[in-house]
């Protein structure tokens, strides 16, 4: 992101006359700007293949869907309601993470991307309330 949007999170976290929830919220959103700026830690080896992930077992597979249906639901109902700011936000995260459809094939790289997005959006829920 921009330095001008870290420097309006440092202000609003240095700012003790705002909401503790608002000024936690601004933390870890310029953490997670600062890693995102940050370069990739890389090791040279020689010998060592690069490592596939492991394959998405079924339970896992089962669970993101079931939190997609959650989370999709949830999505539904903010929109058809007035959102306080912390909705708003949560409305916002889940309009930029949330995939369209769940994968409908055996692919692993499409569960393995559709169950990091559905991470994600819980991440995000967990580090908003």
């Amino acid at each position: 992101m921009t330095t001008k949007t870290q420097a309006a999170l440092r202000k609003l976290i240095a700012d003790t006359s705002t909401a503790p929830k608002m000024r936690r919220a601004a933390t870890l959103r310029l953490g997670r700007l600062r890693a995102a700026n940050r370069p990739a830690i890389t090791t040279r080896t020689t010998s060592a293949k690069p490592a596939t992930p492991p394959v998405p077992t079924e339970k896992a597979r089962y669970e993101a869907l079931q939190s997609f249906l959650a989370v999709s639901r949830h999505r539904s109902a903010l929109h058809r309601k007035r959102c306080t700011p912390a909705e708003y936000e949560l409305k916002a995260v889940m309009a930029c993470l949330m995939p369209a459809t769940a994968p409908t094939t055996d692919d692993p790289g499409q569960w393995r991307d559709f169950i990091s997005r559905i991470s994600g959006i819980l991440e995000e829920i967990k580090s908003t309330n």
